[in-house]
């Protein structure tokens, strides 16, 4: 199942930086408020019951039924395949001190990717050693099962296995004509934190640059002071970073 959620963005994995990776979706509700169908309703549940058990102060205020319906019908289409992965593997607990997946529900600006190009942004704790294993592949990092024998991605899930460490994916679903397209994923960051000190310990983009951009970085900086996060350096200044 790993190999499949990968094998549906092989052909972009070598052009990350110029495009977003592709997940092959589907939709089959029409309806013009998202609210028409049992199937609209089930999603917008089942999404409901999911943003809770990420963040428990999660809530409806401020929430409409219609943009409950459009996040509901995107990210929970959109990633899947990816999402799929952390119930395979190894499972990982969640970090212990609270810090939490965010999602952005305003369209970001990606420059780049394009000019005009607009994103959903999130970012997703990773739980599984198949879940971190797509990301190594999906970025070409040394955390692929096939790189030194696999003896890379092992030390990263002791890490995460004993508390020590979290992971975590900045993902982007494209915006496209005043709307998501749940087709269209750009994997941006694999981002190591070492828990009991809330240090960002490791941040790495996709391969050749590797580099976080200064959007995935201004991003993760967003994230970070949500969740009183830190860079180990103790310097926001991208120049002072380091890379796995």
């Amino acid at each position: 199942a790993a190999n499949n959620a990968v094998s549906a963005v092989s052909e972009s994995t070598n052009m990350l930086l110029a495009r977003p990776a592709v997940f092959s979706t589907s939709s089959s509700d029409d309806a013009e408020d998202g609210w028409h169908t049992i199937q609209s309703v089930e999603s917008a549940l089942a999404f409901m019951f999911e943003e809770h058990r990420r963040n428990p102060s999660w809530s409806l205020k401020g929430r409409t039924p219609s943009r409950l319906a459009e996040l509901s019908q995107t990210w929970g289409g959109a990633a899947s395949a990816l999402a799929a992965l952390n119930s395979q593997g190894e499972r990982f607990q969640r970090n212990h001190v609270g810090i939490r997946p965010t999602r952005f529900e305003e369209p970001v600006h990606i420059p780049e990717l394009g000019d005009q190009a607009m994103a959903l942004v999130r970012f997703e704790e990773i739980l599984s050693s198949a879940r971190l294993e797509a990301q190594g592949q999906l970025l070409g990092n040394c955390l692929r099962g096939e790189h030194n024998m696999g003896y890379n991605l092992e030390k990263y899930c002791r890490r995460a296995r004993s508390g020590v460490s979290s992971y975590w994916s900045l993902e982007y679903m494209m915006y496209e004509n005043g709307e998501a397209n749940g087709e269209r994923v750009h994997v941006a960051l694999l981002v190591e934190i070492w828990n009991d000190e809330r240090i960002i310990h490791q941040a790495e983009g996709p391969r050749p640059r590797a580099w976080p951009t200064q959007t995935a970085w201004e991003l993760m900086r967003r994230w970070a002071k949500e969740e009183g996060l830190r860079p180990e350096t103790g310097s926001w200044e991208l120049d002072h970073w380091w890379l796995w």
